[in-house]
Protein backbone atom coordinates (compact mmCIF):
# COMPACT_ATOMS: atom_id res chain seq x y z
CA UNK A 1 0.00 0.00 0.00
CA UNK A 2 1.53 3.32 -1.08
CA UNK A 3 1.08 6.69 0.80
CA UNK A 4 -1.70 7.91 -0.73
CA UNK A 5 -3.57 4.39 -0.55
CA UNK A 6 -2.95 4.94 3.14
CA UNK A 7 -4.31 8.57 3.67
CA UNK A 8 -7.38 7.28 1.79
CA UNK A 9 -8.01 4.41 3.95
CA UNK A 10 -7.13 6.44 7.67
CA UNK A 11 -9.10 9.44 6.25
CA UNK A 12 -11.81 7.61 5.11
CA UNK A 13 -12.16 6.06 8.35
CA UNK A 14 -11.71 9.22 10.43
CA UNK A 15 -14.42 10.73 8.35
CA UNK A 16 -17.15 8.04 8.34
CA UNK A 17 -16.61 8.68 12.41
CA UNK A 18 -16.90 12.28 12.22
CA UNK A 19 -20.19 12.08 10.52
CA UNK A 20 -21.08 9.59 12.90
CA UNK A 21 -20.68 12.59 15.76
CA UNK A 22 -21.79 15.31 13.51
CA UNK A 23 -23.99 14.58 10.79
CA UNK A 24 -23.63 16.59 7.25
CA UNK A 25 -26.89 18.37 7.89
CA UNK A 26 -25.83 19.59 11.07
CA UNK A 27 -22.21 20.52 9.66
CA UNK A 28 -23.80 22.52 7.11
CA UNK A 29 -26.45 24.37 8.95
CA UNK A 30 -25.49 27.96 8.67
CA UNK A 31 -22.69 27.89 7.07
CA UNK A 32 -21.34 31.29 6.07
CA UNK A 33 -19.38 32.26 2.73
CA UNK A 34 -15.21 32.53 3.13
CA UNK A 35 -14.72 35.94 2.79
CA UNK A 36 -11.20 36.28 2.75
CA UNK A 37 -9.87 35.46 -1.24
CA UNK A 38 -7.47 33.07 -1.17
CA UNK A 39 -7.19 33.65 -5.44
CA UNK A 40 -6.46 36.96 -4.67
CA UNK A 41 -3.73 37.24 -2.23
CA UNK A 42 -1.68 35.61 -4.99
CA UNK A 43 -1.55 37.66 -7.76
CA UNK A 44 0.74 40.35 -7.16
CA UNK A 45 1.63 42.58 -9.55
CA UNK A 46 5.77 42.43 -10.24
CA UNK A 47 5.87 40.63 -6.91
CA UNK A 48 6.19 36.89 -5.81
CA UNK A 49 3.30 35.82 -3.55
CA UNK A 50 4.04 33.91 -0.80
CA UNK A 51 1.98 31.18 1.24
CA UNK A 52 3.61 30.36 4.71
CA UNK A 53 2.66 27.08 5.77
CA UNK A 54 2.17 25.55 9.59
CA UNK A 55 3.37 22.07 9.55
CA UNK A 56 4.61 20.31 12.92
CA UNK A 57 6.20 16.93 11.32
CA UNK A 58 6.06 15.05 7.75
CA UNK A 59 6.05 11.55 6.80
CA UNK A 60 9.59 11.86 4.84
CA UNK A 61 11.77 14.13 7.24
CA UNK A 62 9.49 13.56 10.52
CA UNK A 63 9.23 15.75 13.28
CA UNK A 64 9.97 19.15 12.27
CA UNK A 65 9.17 21.33 14.91
CA UNK A 66 6.37 19.58 17.41
CA UNK A 67 6.44 21.94 19.79
CA UNK A 68 5.40 25.10 17.38
CA UNK A 69 3.76 27.64 19.10
CA UNK A 70 1.15 27.99 16.56
CA UNK A 71 0.03 31.86 17.76
CA UNK A 72 3.22 32.79 17.40
CA UNK A 73 4.03 31.70 13.70
CA UNK A 74 0.46 32.95 12.82
CA UNK A 75 1.42 36.35 14.06
CA UNK A 76 4.24 36.88 11.95
CA UNK A 77 3.25 34.37 9.02
CA UNK A 78 0.17 37.34 9.17
CA UNK A 79 2.95 40.63 9.13
CA UNK A 80 4.53 39.03 6.33
CA UNK A 81 3.03 36.16 4.63
CA UNK A 82 0.07 36.90 1.76
CA UNK A 83 -1.82 33.16 2.68
CA UNK A 84 -1.43 31.44 4.97
CA UNK A 85 -1.61 26.93 4.82
CA UNK A 86 -2.47 25.18 7.73
CA UNK A 87 -2.09 21.09 7.62
CA UNK A 88 -5.01 19.46 9.21
CA UNK A 89 -4.24 16.00 8.76
CA UNK A 90 -2.85 14.47 12.61
CA UNK A 91 -1.31 10.80 11.23
CA UNK A 92 1.57 12.38 9.55
CA UNK A 93 1.64 15.36 9.99
CA UNK A 94 0.29 16.07 13.60
CA UNK A 95 -2.27 18.49 12.14
CA UNK A 96 -5.82 19.08 12.96
CA UNK A 97 -8.95 21.14 12.61
CA UNK A 98 -8.26 23.42 16.24
CA UNK A 99 -4.95 24.71 14.46
CA UNK A 100 -6.80 25.97 11.60
CA UNK A 101 -9.69 27.47 13.99
CA UNK A 102 -7.34 29.20 16.28
CA UNK A 103 -5.27 30.28 13.37
CA UNK A 104 -8.63 32.00 12.00
CA UNK A 105 -8.43 34.33 15.42
CA UNK A 106 -5.01 35.12 15.03
CA UNK A 107 -4.82 36.17 11.23
CA UNK A 108 -7.04 37.99 8.79
CA UNK A 109 -5.54 36.51 5.77
CA UNK A 110 -6.63 33.61 3.21
CA UNK A 111 -6.36 30.54 5.05
CA UNK A 112 -6.11 27.11 3.26
CA UNK A 113 -6.40 23.93 4.82
CA UNK A 114 -3.90 21.58 3.52
CA UNK A 115 -5.45 17.92 4.01
CA UNK A 116 -6.26 14.89 1.94
CA UNK A 117 -9.31 15.80 0.26
CA UNK A 118 -11.45 12.93 -0.19
CA UNK A 119 -14.93 13.47 1.03
CA UNK A 120 -17.39 16.65 0.89
CA UNK A 121 -17.95 16.35 3.99
CA UNK A 122 -13.72 18.00 4.83
CA UNK A 123 -15.12 20.84 2.56
CA UNK A 124 -17.86 21.97 5.20
CA UNK A 125 -15.53 20.80 7.97
CA UNK A 126 -12.65 23.26 6.50
CA UNK A 127 -15.37 26.27 5.87
CA UNK A 128 -16.92 25.80 9.21
CA UNK A 129 -12.88 25.84 11.00
CA UNK A 130 -12.69 29.27 8.96
CA UNK A 131 -10.57 28.37 5.77
CA UNK A 132 -11.14 30.06 2.32
CA UNK A 133 -9.67 27.17 0.48
CA UNK A 134 -9.00 23.86 0.53
CA UNK A 135 -6.42 21.12 -1.51
CA UNK A 136 -7.31 18.85 -3.90
CA UNK A 137 -4.65 16.33 -4.87
CA UNK A 138 -4.95 14.92 -8.41
CA UNK A 139 -4.01 11.44 -8.16
CA UNK A 140 -5.98 10.60 -4.54
CA UNK A 141 -9.08 12.40 -6.81
CA UNK A 142 -10.48 11.49 -10.10
CA UNK A 143 -10.93 14.81 -12.26
CA UNK A 144 -14.77 14.28 -12.25
CA UNK A 145 -14.44 14.10 -8.14
CA UNK A 146 -12.08 17.92 -8.32
CA UNK A 147 -14.61 19.25 -10.55
CA UNK A 148 -17.54 18.08 -8.50
CA UNK A 149 -15.14 19.33 -4.94
CA UNK A 150 -14.11 22.72 -7.06
CA UNK A 151 -18.37 22.92 -7.72
CA UNK A 152 -18.77 22.41 -3.58
CA UNK A 153 -16.03 24.95 -2.55
CA UNK A 154 -17.15 28.08 -5.13
CA UNK A 155 -20.92 27.51 -3.13
CA UNK A 156 -18.99 28.84 -0.15
CA UNK A 157 -17.13 30.98 -1.51
CA UNK A 158 -13.73 29.01 -1.29
CA UNK A 159 -10.86 28.79 -3.58
CA UNK A 160 -9.04 25.31 -4.42
CA UNK A 161 -5.47 24.81 -4.94
CA UNK A 162 -5.40 21.98 -7.29
CA UNK A 163 -2.19 20.16 -6.81
CA UNK A 164 -0.47 17.57 -9.07
CA UNK A 165 2.84 15.62 -8.86
CA UNK A 166 3.41 13.57 -12.01
CA UNK A 167 2.65 13.91 -15.63
CA UNK A 168 -0.52 11.83 -15.61
CA UNK A 169 -2.03 13.62 -12.44
CA UNK A 170 -0.62 17.41 -14.61
CA UNK A 171 -2.94 16.52 -17.37
CA UNK A 172 -5.89 15.73 -15.28
CA UNK A 173 -5.40 18.93 -13.74
CA UNK A 174 -5.22 20.74 -16.73
CA UNK A 175 -8.54 18.79 -18.09
CA UNK A 176 -10.34 20.12 -14.71
CA UNK A 177 -12.03 23.19 -13.76
CA UNK A 178 -8.97 23.95 -12.03
CA UNK A 179 -8.05 27.77 -11.48
CA UNK A 180 -5.12 27.40 -9.30
CA UNK A 181 -2.54 24.68 -9.74
CA UNK A 182 0.24 24.09 -7.29
CA UNK A 183 3.09 21.45 -8.37
CA UNK A 184 4.76 19.32 -5.74
CA UNK A 185 8.31 17.84 -6.05
CA UNK A 186 8.01 15.10 -4.00
CA UNK A 187 5.50 11.80 -5.74
CA UNK A 188 3.25 10.92 -3.17
CA UNK A 189 3.20 7.63 -4.37
CA UNK A 190 7.03 6.77 -4.27
CA UNK A 191 7.88 9.35 -2.07
CA UNK A 192 10.86 10.04 -4.03
CA UNK A 193 11.30 13.78 -4.81
CA UNK A 194 12.13 15.85 -8.26
CA UNK A 195 12.90 19.37 -8.04
CA UNK A 196 12.67 19.53 -11.98
CA UNK A 197 9.11 18.76 -11.76
CA UNK A 198 8.47 22.07 -11.02
CA UNK A 199 10.14 23.77 -13.97
CA UNK A 200 9.14 21.12 -16.55
CA UNK A 201 5.55 21.11 -15.61
CA UNK A 202 5.50 25.15 -15.87
CA UNK A 203 6.13 24.59 -19.65
CA UNK A 204 3.36 22.33 -19.89
CA UNK A 205 0.23 24.33 -18.29
CA UNK A 206 -1.62 26.93 -20.37
CA UNK A 207 -0.91 30.33 -19.23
Amino acid sequence: MNFLEKMRAIRGQEIEAAKRKIPPSKLQKGLKKANHSFAKALVRRGKVAIIAEFKRRSPSGGGINENADLKQFIEIYDRYADAISILTEMEFFSGSLDDLKRARKFSKKPILRKDFIIDEYQIFEARKAGADAILLIAGLLERAQIDNFIDIADKLGMDCLVECFDEPGLEIVIASKARIIGINNRNLITMEENFGNAEKFIEIIPQ
